[in-house]
């Protein structure tokens, strides 16, 4: 009887590769090159799949591509080909993603996986230089939303604008709403996580924060969550008012209270729900304000985000 082929779509896994004495000291990426049936991935692709969160190591999520390893270490390595395409997409921008613009502003629907604006890793596929470039416009950046975050961003086209835009985001009198798909369920309907900030390690290109309720070398912080929905026991949909905006906020918040959001390697490393996404899951579905210079009050909304729909149905199976 013949073999029926895999789907594209299919998740491609392994039980898990034991590393025996030969191959101790072997860098990660190295050691699943050698495991690989066929040559389908290169060094890169594994590497930026295992930013992902692709693989394995004795249960927790490894990311880092300098680990070396010891006798006897399981290595587990899966990833279906919406990771794969994540790693080599080129961003494209389309006029149909910008949700306002008028003479003073632009606002776009940010898509994951992208920078806002110029990294070190990344310096010429960012968000901020190709509206620039296939826009013909000068943009100056007033926030930011990481990499894989999607959704509203603002950007204005003066300076004026942008002091005017940022003193908005300094009293607070911008409402930011998101959306999260977390690990687990919460059961109560709403609640309020209140606890401070701090900067616990820092490196090149990144910053990892921890929640503390000291006061000193810290930052106050507050996001309040909605429960919007849950999926079988094995997740929840949120929507999060952040009254603050600390860097990592509702990332750290929600880890603090042990419902990560779901494809947040950075801050988790063992997730209770077993899906692989290509982004973490957080969305940035709104943003109230009053216009700077018309002084009318503006709701900026980004649709939910089709990779949302895609990892609720794979949860409701």
């Amino acid at each position: 009887m013949n073999k029926k082929k895999p789907s594209k779509n299919q998740t491609r896994k392994n039980p898990g590769w034991v590393v025996s004495k030969a191959e101790v000291g072997l860098k990660l990426p190295t050691f699943i090159k050698s495991k690989l049936v066929n040559d389908e991935l290169s060094l890169r692709n594994i590497k930026s799949l295992m930013e992902k969160g692709a693989c394995q190591v004795n249960g927790k999520t490894e990311k880092f591509a300098s680990r070396s390893l010891k006798d006897e270490d399981v290595v587990l390595f899966t990833f279906d080909n919406d990771l794969v395409k994540s790693a080599t997409v080129k961003f494209e921008i389309f006029k149909d993603q910008i949700i306002f613009e008028d003479e003073f502003l632009l606002v776009y629907d940010k898509p994951a996986g992208i920078s806002c604006g110029k990294t070190n890793a990344d310096p010429k596929n960012n968000l901020h230089q190709l509206l620039e470039e296939n826009l013909k416009l000068s943009l100056e950046m007033v926030h930011r939303l990481d990499k894989d975050t999607s959704g509203v961003i603002i950007f204005s086209k003066s300076a004026d604008i942008t002091h005017h835009l940022l003193e908005l985001f300094k009293k607070r009198e911008i409402t930011k709403t998101y959306l999260a798909i977390v690990d687990g369920v919460i059961d109560i309907e709403e609640g309020m996580i209140s606890d401070r900030l701090f900067l616990k390690s820092k490196g090149p290109g990144f910053e990892k924060w921890a929640t503390t309720k000291k006061p000193k070398n810290s930052k106050s912080a507050i996001t309040r969550y909605f429960v919007k929905d849950h999926f079988k026991n094995k997740a929840s949909l949120l929507e999060v008012k952040p009254e603050t905006g600390r860097t990592h906020q509702i990332r750290v918040h929600l880890n603090s209270i042990g419902h990560s959001i779901l494809g947040d390697h950075f801050y988790e490393t063992s997730f209770k729900t077993n899906i692989t996404t290509a982004h973490h899951l957080l969305h940035a579905s709104a943003l109230e304000l009053i216009h700077p210079l018309t002084n009318k009050k503006i709701i900026l909304v980004s649709s939910f985000p089709k990779r949302f729909k895609k990892v609720i149905l794979n949860l409701k199976k």
